[in-house]
């Protein structure tokens, strides 16, 4: 009879002891899992987002953004913009949407069909604003805020980050994922449309040192692109070049030559679809900072957003300045510089922008 009695005191002992171990088990599986995805995220770069496992799901939404302990919690902007200062970028940010308009209406309506622009857009209707991703035109940048506004920065995922294993847009892209065309459609109606745009020779160069120029940390990139260029667009004059990567112009040859875009050099016109879908408002890299501040004044983002001094995502060369641009592009024949503002006309065109000072730094 006692040895029953004991029996029937540990048996919920054993119960909580295996919900404990099943428990453990799983974060296990979880942090394995997550591991893997964000390795194979950075050697393979896939273009479709890898969503993380069902048990490490962003928190329920509240009206709060959580801070964690690991993230600075300082409010976001570092000084509120004058009411009238905030007239004047809202004019010029207003001049530059009329004259898109105006340059679709000379070029016409695209007959493409928008489903992959659509799929690819981040929406958040709970905040009131969408935007389509250009990269390597500040596209880390929104990528963390939109990781913050849904939620899905925490401890496990900046650490993660830290550690090189998961990239910031995987969370981003967890938080507001795209159904189908026709509810991510009736989703836009309820949003303010952003997209962010840089000067397209400036973004050119950014993405060639950012993703071809070094293999030792860009290998998934050589061995799709960096390979075939050089063999098929170094110049026989070029045989004492020994370097295994392409140089600038051979990328450039390659992409007048083949008109091969992956999504860090795809022309604005054909990746966001300006002309169809009326983008509410064009920041430009060019003012990046104050573009930025004034769109989360505007929106009343700031109550949402903090700092994240502990996700940084900066090319590895370092930023693309303008001594840096004069460097590469006093190498590049003008004519073939030429030929690519051919490839990327509507874009210049659509905004705003001059090849005029960068012919200037070519060799004739």
């Amino acid at each position: 009879m006692s040895s029953a009695i004991i029996m029937i005191e540990v048996f919920p002992s054993l119960q909580r002891m295996a919900k404990f171990l099943r428990w453990m088990v799983i974060y296990a599986m979880g942090l394995t899992t997550v591991t893997i995805i964000g390795r194979t995220l950075l050697t393979e770069e896939p273009s479709e987002p890898i969503l993380l496992p069902e048990y490490i799901e962003p928190t329920q939404q509240s009206d709060t953004v959580y801070i964690d302990s690991r993230i600075n919690s300082t409010d976001y902007l570092d000084e509120i913009i004058t009411a009238a200062q905030m007239a004047e970028i809202r004019t010029e940010l207003k001049i530059r949407r009329t004259g898109v308009k105006s340059v679709c209406q000379i070029l016409g309506n695209e007959t493409s069909p928008i489903r992959a622009v659509v799929s690819n857009m981040i929406v958040d209707t709970k905040h009131g604003l969408s935007w389509c991703p250009i990269y390597k035109a500040g596209s880390s940048t929104w990528m963390v805020h939109f990781a913050v506004l849904g939620r899905t920065l925490s401890d496990l995922t900046v650490e993660l980050i830290e550690r090189n294993v998961l990239q910031v847009n995987t969370l981003a892209r967890q938080a507001f994922p795209n159904a189908d065309l026709k509810s991510t459609l009736e989703k836009l109606r309820h949003t303010k449309k952003f997209i962010v745009v840089r000067h397209p020779f400036e973004r050119l160069l950014s993405a060639y040192r950012d993703k071809l120029e070094n293999m030792e940390s860009r290998k998934y990139y050589y061995n799709k692109y960096g390979r075939h260029i050089t063999q098929k667009y170094r110049q026989k004059t070029a045989a004492s070049n020994t370097k295994r990567e392409p140089t600038f112009t051979e990328f450039l040859r390659f992409i007048t030559k083949e008109k091969y875009f992956d999504e860090h050099w795809a022309p604005y016109n054909q990746f966001c679809r300006p002309c169809a879908l009326n983008y509410d408002y064009i920041l430009k890299f060019e003012t990046f900072k104050r573009d930025e501040d004034f769109l989360i004044q505007e929106l009343e983002l700031n109550q949402y957003l903090y700092t994240k001094n502990n996700v940084k995502n900066v090319n590895p060369q370092g930023a693309t300045t303008t001594m840096i641009s004069k460097k590469y592009f006093q190498s590049v024949p003008k004519m073939l510089l030429e030929e690519v503002y051919r490839v990327y006309e509507k874009d210049f065109n659509l905004f705003d922008y001059s090849p005029d000072d960068y012919y200037l730094m070519t060799k004739i």
